[in-house]
């Protein structure tokens, strides 16, 4: 993955007028930030009502079968298994809307 991002990084003229400082502060969103964005997003197209960290715990711990209290602590494999399941559940909506 990493070199498929430098490859397209090396060809994107942005990319290349970066400083090294901001090359280095360049972080893409993680898990965590990840499950949180499609949370809201679902919310926004009106596919839960409670958009709370609370319900968003709740159905990670439906999801994977783990109690966890911050999304920041599940494993990869498991976090991985929520955005599928978040990405599928936000598809229907919209769908749904369409």
């Amino acid at each position: 993955m990493a070199a498929v991002l430098g490859l397209y990084h090396s060809r994107d003229p942005q990319w290349r007028n970066l400083t090294r400082a901001a090359k280095r502060s360049f972080k893409p969103f993680g898990q965590p930030e990840k499950i949180r964005w499609l949370w809201r997003k679902l919310g926004e197209a009106g596919g839960i009502q409670d958009t709370s960290d609370k319900a968003l715990a709740a159905f990670v711990s439906r999801t994977t079968g783990m109690g966890v209290a911050d999304v920041r602590f599940l494993p990869t494999a498991q976090a991985s298994t929520v955005i599928e399941a978040l990405k599928s559940w936000l598809g229907r909506v919209q769908r749904a809307q369409a």
